[in-house]
């Protein structure tokens, strides 16, 4: 048991002091990188042809114009067709 003892003093002497780690100051806020913002939500209730239950939806502008977009396609895509037509069945 003794033996143990003196190894572990010995090893003690041996080992070199700890150093202690260097202070590292937080980093500035100003050199952390901006968070981009997030677009702006428009929301409004929906209420499905035949329900009587509305239910919330919220788009950004982006997303809107997008969606009015494609509806003017498909409009002008039944339009040109129907003119195709010259009113006879296609």
């Amino acid at each position: 048991m003794l033996i143990v003892f003196a190894v572990a003093a010995v090893l003690a002497q041996a080992a070199p002091a700890a150093t202690p780690a260097p202070q590292v100051a937080p980093p500035a806020k100003a050199s952390a990188p901006a968070k981009p913002e997030k677009p702006k939500m428009i929301c409004h209730d929906e209420t499905e042809t035949g329900s009587i239950i509305s239910h919330r939806v919220c788009r950004t502008q982006a997303q809107i114009e997008a969606e009015q977009a494609q509806s003017r396609r498909g409009q002008d895509a039944l339009s040109d067709h129907l003119a195709a037509c010259h009113g006879a069945a296609c």
